[in-house]
This record gives C-alpha cells, sequence and structure tokens, in this order.
C-alpha cells in the first residue's frame, strides 16, 4: 500500500474523480437524452419570440432617443451653452424619461458641461467610444460597457453631435440607458425559472443579465460570442450552448446596429432552459437516486481513505513545518517526511526555500546593519504618524534631538517644545499641509537640545495610503544639517571677504588704468613730438626755395633803382610777386598748425581732404628721395571722427615707407594711395615698393617701442599710437600684409 501512495497526486484525484462521475454522468445523459428532442422545438421558438421583442423594443429605444436628441440639438440653450438653463431642462427631459439614466452635453473636447444629474467635478469623456465615433462620423453613434462617471452606474450611451449656425460639430448630447427595463421583458413573456435575457456590447462585455448582476461588466463565453459575431448581420438563429449554469439551454440570439453602422453596437440573447426535460429529469432522480447513493458513498469512502493517507497526513506535515518557518525556524525541513509523488517534489521545494530563506535573511540583516550604519552617518533619522497622530521615531531621531526614548514622552506637542520659536508655526503649517497632501518640499527648521544647544534639522514627508488609496498616516525622515549649516556660514564670510578683495583689485585695475591712459597720452604727445620735428624739416625744405626767390626780388629792386629803371609798375610787379610767395609760406604755416592741434569731439571730415593736408607736408621730403605718389580716389568718402588724429596715422605709414626706401637701393619707388568703399566702410590702402617686412617681424610692428630703425631714427611708437587712434578712438581696423615688391597698410573706418 505504500507504493500506491508515492502515485503522483493528479493521477489519484482522476481515480477518485472517475469513481464518482462516471456513474452519475452516465445517468444524467440516459435521462437527458429522453427529453431533449421533445422540447427542443418548444424552446427554439421562445427564446426565437423573446430576442425579437428585445431587438424591437431596443429599436424603438433607440430610434425615439435619436428624435429627442435631434430636437434637444435646436435648443437656444444648448446652442448658448447656458449651463444652468440647459440643466433644468435636461433634469425636466430626464423625469419624462425613466428608461434614461442621465442626459448630458459635452464639448468638442469632450468636456461635459451640461447634465440633467448634477455632478461636482469635472467629468471628461473623450475617451469614450460614443464620444469619438460621433465626433469622426457626424452620426449617432454607440459606446460599449462602462460605468458612467456622472450617475456611476452600469450603462450604454449614446452620442449624437450638435451644430452651430455654421454646421460646424461643436459637441455631443448623449444619453445614458437603463437597461434593467428588460427585466419587465422577460416577466411580460412569461418566461419560466431559469431563463435569462443577456445583453453585451460590440466586444462582448455583459451590459445586463437577469440571471446574474455579477456578470456585469464581465466578459461573455468567448466561444459561443464567436458564434454569434460570424453568424447573420440581420438573422434570428437557434443555437445549443451554456448559459449561466452549468444545465443545458436554448439560445437566439440578435445583432443590433445603428444606421449605416458597419459594426453591431449590441448583442441581445436569450436563453430557456428545458423545462420538460426538468420534470423527466425530477421522475427519473427518484428512480436512479439509490443507485446514485450507492455508487457516490463507496468513491466518497474509498477517496476519504486514500486522500487521507496519500493527502491529508502529508499536507499537515507541510503545513506544520510551514507554520514553524513563519515563525522563524528557518531550518526546518520536511523533504525526508513526504517522499514521492508531487507532494514529495513539494517538500523538496519547501526545503529549498526555507534555505533560501535562511541565506536572505543574513543578507537582510546585513543590509538592515549597513543601513543603520548610513543612517547614523548621514544623521538621518525616521518617524512615522499614524492617522491617530501618534509619532513613532527610529533611534536615530532620538540622537539627532538628544534625548532619551525612556524618559522623553514624544508626542506632537512634546516634539513642538523642542523646535525654536520662531520656527513652531512654519512647522505647523508644514504638518496640516502634508495631510492635505503637499508633502513635496523641504523644510528647515531650528531646534534646541535638553541641553540648549541649538542644531538645524532638514525634514521631508509624505502620505501614507493602504491598498485602496485611503491615507492612513504620514511618514518622512530628518537630517541633521547643523554641521552643513556652519559651513553654509563660513563660505558666505568667505564670499564677502572675497567680495572685497574683488572690490579693492577693482578699485586697483581702476588706477592701473587711469595711469596707462595717463601713458597713452604721453606716448601720444612724444609720437606728435616725432611727426612735429620731421614736418618742420619739411617745412624748412619747402620755405628754401621761396625765400631764395624772395631774396632775388629784393636785390632785383636795387639793381634796378640803381639803374635808373625803377618805375612803378615795375615795383608793383615785384611786391605781387613777393607777396604770392609769403601767401604761401604763410599757408604752410597754417597747415602745419591745424595738423598738431587734436581734435576735441568727433566730427565729419572728409578722407580724400585728410589725405591731401598730409601729402602738402610731406611732398617735398618724398620728391627729395626721387619717391613718387600716386594717388586713386575711387570714391569721395566722408566719415565721422578726428581728422587731424586720421592725419597723423597717415603720415606715421609715409614716414615708415620713406625711411624704408632709405636703407634699400629700389628704382622707381612709388607709393599708391587707393581711397574706396567698401561695405559701408571707408578704405584706404598705401602701398608701396621698398621691399616688405621681414615675417618674423611684421606681426610686431604694431607693438610699442617696437623699432627696426636705429635708437637715431626711430622710438617705436609712431605705428603703436596709429593703431590705438584708428581702432580705439574711431572704431576701426589698421592692418598691414606683404604684396608683391612691397608693403601694404590697410585703413577700415
Amino acid at each position: 500500500m505504500k507504493s500506491w501512495f508515492r502515485v503522483p497526486i493528479r493521477v489519484q484525484l482522476l481515480l477518485i474523480v472517475a469513481i464518482v462521475a462516471i456513474p452519475a454522468a452516465f445517468i444524467i445523459i440516459y435521462t437527458e437524452m429522453q427529453t431533449k428532442n421533445r422540447e427542443l422545438e418548444h424552446a427554439r421558438i421562445d427564446t426565437q419570440n423573446i430576442v425579437e421583442t428585445v431587438a424591437s423594443e431596443q429599436q424603438v429605444l433607440v430610434a425615439s432617443t435619436q428624435q429627442l436628441l435631434t430636437i434637444l440639438a435646436q435648443l437656444p440653450e444648448i446652442n448658448d451653452k447656458d449651463r444652468d438653463a440647459t440643466n433644468r431642462f435636461l433634469g425636466m427631459i430626464l423625469n419624462l424619461h425613466p428608461n434614461l439614466l442621465n442626459i448630458f452635453v459635452a464639448d468638442r473636447k469632450g468636456a461635459v458641461w451640461a447634465s440633467a444629474i448634477p455632478y461636482t467635478h469635472p467629468v471628461d469623456i473623450s475617451d469614450r467610444r460614443y464620444f469619438k465615433n460621433a465626433m469622426a462620423t457626424g452620426r449617432l453613434s454607440a459606446g460599449d460597457f462602462q460605468v458612467g462617471r456622472i450617475t456611476h452606474r452600469p450603462s450604454l450611451n449614446l452620442g449624437l453631435p450638435y451644430r452651430d449656425q455654421a454646421a460646424k460639430v461643436v459637441g455631443v448630447i448623449c444619453v445614458g440607458i437603463e437597461l434593467n427595463k428588460y427585466a419587465e421583458v422577460l416577466r411580460l413573456a412569461q418566461m419560466g425559472a431559469g431563463g435569462n435575457l443577456v445583453l453585451m456590447d460590440y466586444k462582448g462585455t455583459i451590459l445586463f443579465s437577469t440571471g446574474r448582476d455579477s456578470m456585469r461588466g464581465q466578459s461573455f463565453d468567448k466561444d459561443l460570442f464567436a458564434t454569434m459575431r460570424s453568424g447573420p448581420d440581420a438573422d434570428t438563429r437557434t443555437v445549443v450552448g451554456r448559459g449561466g449554469d452549468s444545465r443545458t439551454r436554448y439560445i437566439s440570439y440578435r445583432k443590433m446596429r445603428l444606421d449605416a453602422d458597419p459594426e453591431p453596437y449590441m448583442y441581445a440573447l436569450v436563453s430557456v432552459p428545458s423545462r420538460p426535460i426538468v420534470a423527466e429529469v425530477n421522475r427519473q432522480i427518484a428512480i436512479k437516486m439509490s443507485q446514485l447513493l450507492l455508487v457516490l458513498s463507496t468513491a466518497l469512502i474509498l477517496s476519504w481513505f486514500i486522500g487521507k493517507k496519500a493527502i491529508a497526513d502529508r499536507i499537515e506535515l507541510l503545513k506544520m513545518a510551514s507554520q514553524k518557518l513563519a515563525e522563524g525556524d528557518d531550518q526546518i525541513r520536511v523533504s525526508h517526511l513526504v517522499e514521492g509523488g508531487e507532494l514529495g517534489m513539494l517538500g523538496e521545494v519547501f526545503d529549498h526555500m526555507a534555505q533560501q530563506l535562511s541565506l536572505r535573511q543574513e543578507v537582510l540583516l546585513q543590509r538592515e546593519s549597513d543601513l543603520k550604519k548610513a543612517h547614523q552617518l548621514a544623521k538621518l533619522g525616521s518617524w512615522k504618524m499614524d492617522e491617530n497622530e501618534k509619532l513613532t521615531w527610529s533611534s536615530e531621531m532620538y540622537k539627532i534631538f538628544e534625548v532619551s526614548p525612556d524618559s522623553f514622552d514624544l508626542s506632537t506637542e512634546t516634539f513642538l517644545e523642542l523646535i525654536h520659536p520662531d520656527d513652531k508655526d512654519a512647522m505647523v503649517e508644514w504638518i496640516e499641509a502634508c495631510k492635505g497632501g503637499d508633502c513635496n518640499h523641504e523644510l528647515v527648521f531650528r531646534a534646541f537640545t535638553q541641553d540648549g544647544c541649538l542644531k538645524y534639522i532638514s525634514g521631508r514627508g509624505d502620505l501614507v495610503l493602504d491598498s485602496y488609496g485611503k491615507v492612513i498616516g504620514m511618514a518622512g525622515t530628518a537630517q541633521d544639517i547643523t554641521d552643513r549649516k556652519k559651513i553654509e556660514k563660513a563660505l558666505i564670510e568667505k564670499q564677502r571677504q572675497l567680495e572685497e578683495l574683488n572690490q579693492y583689485l577693482e578699485q586697483k585695475v581702476a588706477e592701473s588704468v587711469s595711469e596707462l591712459r595717463k601713458k597713452d597720452k604721453i606716448l601720444i604727445a612724444q609720437s606728435r613730438q616725432a611727426a612735429m620735428g620731421e614736418t618742420i624739416g619739411n617745412i624748412a625744405h619747402q620755405w628754401r626755395q621761396p625765400l631764395n626767390t624772395l631774396g632775388l626780388i629784393v636785390q632785383e629792386l636795387k639793381l634796378t633803382y640803381e639803374l635808373g629803371g625803377f618805375t612803378k609798375e615795375y615795383l608793383d610787379g615785384n611786391v605781387d610777386k613777393a607777396m604770392l610767395l609769403i601767401t604761401h609760406m604763410s599757408k604752410t604755416i597754417d597747415e602745419f598748425q591745424n595738423f598738431f592741434k587734436p581734435n576735441a569731439t568727433k566730427s565729419r571730415f572728409s578722407i580724400n581732404a585728410a589725405i591731401a593736408k598730409t601729402l602738402l607736408l610731406i611732398e617735398s621730403s618724398l620728391k627729395k628721395q626721387n619717391i613718387s605718389i600716386e594717388k586713386i580716389e575711387r570714391d569721395r568718402v566722408e566719415v565721422d571722427g578726428y581728422g587731424n588724429e586720421y592725419s597723423q596715422v597717415l603720415l606715421n605709414i609715409l614716414n615708415n615707407s620713406r625711411d624704408a626706401f632709405e636703407v634699400r637701393n629700389i628704382e622707381n619707388k612709388r607709393i599708391t594711395i587707393t581711397i574706396f568703399k567698401e561695405e559701408g566702410r571707408s578704405v584706404v590702402t598705401v602701398a608701396d615698393n621698398a621691399g616688405g617686412i621681414a615675417d618674423d617681424v611684421i606681426d610686431k610692428i604694431f607693438d610699442p617701442y617696437f623699432t627696426t630703425k636705429g635708437p637715431d631714427k626711430g622710438t617705436g611708437i609712431g605705428l603703436y599710437m596709429a593703431r590705438n587712434i584708428i581702432e580705439k578712438h574711431m572704431d576701426g581696423i589698421l592692418s598691414v600684409r606683404n604684396v608683391a615688391g612691397g608693403t601694404e597698410f590697410r585703413i577700415e573706418v
């Protein structure tokens, strides 16, 4: 017998069920076969008649509902979106139509703005099938099974879009249909006991069932629904299937559609039990009950004996082991007590589970210890408050506030006594905000320890909800951030010192800039003096010829007088010549004075005139060295700036070209000055053929005090000041490059 108990439990259960089920199945099959043929026709006719009645009732209801919605769509209260008037009117209409659960109106976004049944919160139906289809097709549309967001009752909703005066869809008028009215249809049809009406939506979800309300909202039998779905679209047929219980039932169904809707929006199914069969079964039960009872008794006795030895006793062992394991005894093992079969395998699994729980318990204890150490290092404690406002602290919380769990009577009131007086109100407000669900912010507050020390605490909290979403308390953390606050204060002090240092440095920088500006002025003066010296030499060269001519005129006057040819006409002619020479020399002095007189403010001046004035001062010096000047004036250019300073820049560039010719033996010495406009700016280029500037030097020629000349011929500030004048004072660009045979300076203003 011991080997019999090792047979798998499934085999044992199958044998027991077969012993009990085979005689009972034989009796049931024998009885139902005798009555099935006699009652088949009656059941078919009954179910067809009832389902046709239900379909007719539904069609009438849909037609009347569509007519009602069409009339409502014309109401000025709805078109004007008068919420109060529409609510009152819809309420009156709902009272007149007991077959409707609710009438409501939604805008084109799905937001309900009017309802016969009042609602207290915003309702959105944009996800509902009847709303989406109505908006998409512009026709009456049906939904599926749903629990109303206003009525909170199961219903099937219909929606009809309504339009404004421009025929534009602006929303949907919806109704919820009361499906319980079909119970009255069955009563009037006098369907016998056990008769059942099931209404399903297009997915097969039960909308209404007279058999069991608990079936509502559940999926109908998939195989039977598939049979109905693949059947004719507009036909009623009889099938044999299973209803709400295990008895054979005769079922008729019908699909119901809206106009022009390709898919049924509802299936109506009526099932009727075979009542004559029940009477015959009752007659047969009396005859065969003794036989069934004998067989069943034998099966029960046998199954009890086998079940006790093979199942019950072994399960009891597993039960006792499970209880010990639940009590913490992770060393319990049972596989050697329940060997063999599925229960033996279960015992092995149990042993493995107990072993794994033991290992995980060790890991959990280690992690708990690590977490506790981490909280200690971070000075982080945790707290809980139940729905009765009873506080519970972790051990680290007591350490943070430096109170003893044995002597400190923890409560909300005693906790608030530890808080700094200036922070108590904020703490009370924070607790109330947490109770209201606003726990997403940190609260930093101060607290006193028992010895009077002040601490900074960072608190956080959140609501605790049960599995149903109900608030059952709060929980959170508190962290001692006193050290962090000290560091922050130290950082603020360092920041203050840094700002003071920055102010001191800014003052020093300003003083240095002022000093540099003074030096720049000195350099400008030096540059002017150097240019002045060269210009005086040019003036002296220009005056030499006029002075010689003037001397000859004076000598000629004396000689003519001695020879007797002195007349008034002769005197007037020589005086005019002398005065012409003197006027020319005086103009040279005026040009010299104006050239070295600095401009006080920016003014409009001609680039062409500035170049002409500069050439007048240096032209004789260039001709002395056989340097030809070519001036190309493509445009007449005027700019805003400092005209004399601009001329000084040109003079420095021309002097550098002249000095370059002195150290090189160049034939056909030539300087070309080109004046033109480019992209709205004035451009002057000064190019020579003096051989160019060395590549290792060209990037340094604008540096202060850099010169390639001897100390007796150059100071190294001319080109430096030239760039300062153009770029800093006139917002321009001064650049240089080597070109074929020489150098080209480019001035852009």
